[in-house]
């Protein structure tokens, strides 16, 4: 008798999925079973990070036309599927929600050509009543998302906020998870700690 998890792989080897990228965990053992019962139409090629996974998937359907699948272990229930955080333009975010490929459009302003990038990526996911997210750099993203509609949150990542908070003046730590510019500074209301940093500049360039 087929179950959930045959059903699933039936249908990609439907829509002419011949490869998967990802790694395995406990929430998708049934799909790994599934796959493993036709491991002679279905290819799967293990990664170390989720992320490695989408990249494969990406370039896999770019450089082949095929439809590019990655998979990885389910997060608690309820969680948010968030990408977007590598687009650059207002097609490729279009595209993603056209597609409903995410529940949260994540958005970065170094990637996405600044603060206007991000502001129309926003902009276009309200227009498909989709929440965004913001791409790490808290320090960055904490003023242009005030200025939007529905910024469900900012992914933090230590490095960043380490690095920030070790080289700038004016970094905002959260308080009881939210973020509140400081409007008395002008700008980001950073300033470069140029002494601090002495310490790590590379010799020669300045």
């Amino acid at each position: 008798m087929m179950d959930a998890s045959d059903v699933l792989v039936e249908r990609l080897l439907a829509w002419g999925v011949d490869t998967i990228f990802g790694l395995p965990g406990d929430g998708i053992n049934g799909v790994f079973e599934a796959l493993r019962k036709q491991q002679d139409k279905i290819r799967f090629i293990h990664v170390r990070h989720e992320e490695a996974a989408a990249f494969m998937a990406c370039a896999y359907a770019k450089f082949t036309g095929r439809l590019g699948v990655c998979i990885a272990t389910s997060g608690p229930g309820g969680m948010d599927i968030a990408a977007g955080e590598y687009g650059y333009d207002c097609f490729y975010f279009r595209r993603m929600l056209e597609a409903e490929a995410v529940d949260v459009l994540q958005l970065d302003a170094t990637r996405c050509k600044g603060f206007t990038g991000f502001l129309r990526g926003a902009a276009i996911a309200a227009s498909f009543g989709c929440p965004i997210s913001a791409h790490c750099a808290p320090s960055l993203h904490m003023h242009a998302g005030c200025a939007v509609r529905g910024l469900r949150h900012v992914e933090y990542f230590h490095d960043h906020a380490r690095i920030e908070q070790m080289l700038f003046d004016g970094f905002i730590s959260p308080v009881n998870g939210q973020l509140t510019p400081d409007r008395s500074r002008p700008g980001l209301g950073l300033k470069f700690k140029r002494q601090d940093a002495e310490r790590f500049a590379i010799k020669g360039i300045r």
